[in-house]
């Protein structure tokens, strides 16, 4: 096992007790970094499966976490999103 998979793991084990903790901040965080992808996506009149994307991935965050889906469903997804929403910026802000 890798020593990221290692420490991957350890952070899902340590923080399932913060789970409220953390969906708060998810919904948060992953809102505003939603709204400035889909903000960007707009400036930059991109296609409009960028904003489907973009509006894929934050929505299933959020899904998730009103579904009351495992921590660690919650955190894979609060990854895809924050990844996908950061590739959308970088494509639309130049």
């Amino acid at each position: 096992m890798s020593t990221l998979t290692k420490k991957y793991t350890t952070f899902i084990e340590k923080n399932k007790v913060n789970y409220f903790a953390f969906i708060s901040m998810i919904i948060l965080v992953g809102g505003i970094w939603g709204g400035v992808a889909s903000m960007f996506i707009d400036k930059n009149n991109a296609a409009p499966w960028q904003l489907a994307l973009n509006i894929g991935v934050t929505m299933a965050t959020n899904i998730a976490i009103m579904g009351q889906a495992s921590f660690k469903w919650v955190i894979n997804l609060t990854i895809l999103a924050v990844i996908t929403n950061g590739i959308l910026i970088a494509i639309n802000a130049f």
